[in-house]
């Protein structure tokens, strides 16, 4: 029997980026993990045309610390999102072609933007992951893990505790624009997937595409023209 693959493709931090400059490729599923900078509605409204519009029948987008409209206008963002089929993940799930896909937007606290509580809040919260979650998608990452800022690394320690305990396929964010890129340990392939550098230029990052087949990763590349 031919073994059916199963293809993510990842981006996060797009920042209002023009969506010229931005190729997703085509795939089962397109996963945002938030930070499209969506203060207005008007922002929404323009960004869920785009994500709607892409090549996959199904599209997830996890909010991030920047994406103040949604924190402040939850069941209108719902509406606005899955009018242009895209699901919006905040604490909850989907099981999408036999995969449990996770999602929440929540990461530490630091100065005055969305979606933030302190470690100790953040801790309870993460407890709820399921442990049979395929898919993570969080804002932020994990302790150590993809975090570094080149000041330190700021990931959750709670998060990072939780992975372990729920071992996911595959465990996807951003939020820390300094550390674009993969890595992996025998369980999970952790991917941080922000579109922009520090600087808030691209640098010709690319989003992620991930094959998975047998509930294993067999291949990431960078998602990129041909």
């Amino acid at each position: 029997m031919e073994t059916k693959s199963f293809k993510i493709v990842f981006l996060s931090d797009t920042h209002r980026m023009k969506f010229d400059n931005l190729f997703v490729g085509e795939g089962d599923v397109l996963v945002h993990s938030g930070d499209e900078d969506l203060r207005y509605e008007s922002h929404l409204i323009t960004f869920a045309d785009w994500l709607g519009s892409q090549k996959f029948k199904h599209k997830i987008f996890v909010p991030g610390n920047h994406d103040f409209f949604i924190q402040d206008n939850i069941v209108e963002s719902y509406s606005i999102l899955k009018s242009k089929g895209i699901t919006m993940l905040i604490d909850e799930e989907i099981t999408i072609g036999g995969f449990k896909f996770y999602g929440t937007p929540y990461v530490p606290t630091y100065g005055d933007w969305a979606f933030m509580e302190k470690e100790i809040f953040l801790s309870i919260r993460y407890n709820k992951i399921p442990n049979d979650t395929d898919i993570l998608i969080t804002h932020g990452p994990p302790q150590y893990t993809l975090d570094n800022t080149g000041g330190g690394n700021v990931g959750s320690n709670s998060l990072g505790r939780k992975v372990l305990e729920v071992k996911p396929i595959v465990h996807a964010f951003g939020h820390i624009h300094e550390a674009y890129g993969y890595r992996s340990n025998s369980d999970t392939l952790f991917v941080n997937a922000a579109m922009l550098s520090s600087f808030f230029d691209s640098q010709g990052r690319c989003p992620w595409t991930v094959t998975i087949e047998n509930k294993k990763v067999v291949d990431i590349i960078q998602t990129v023209r041909v």
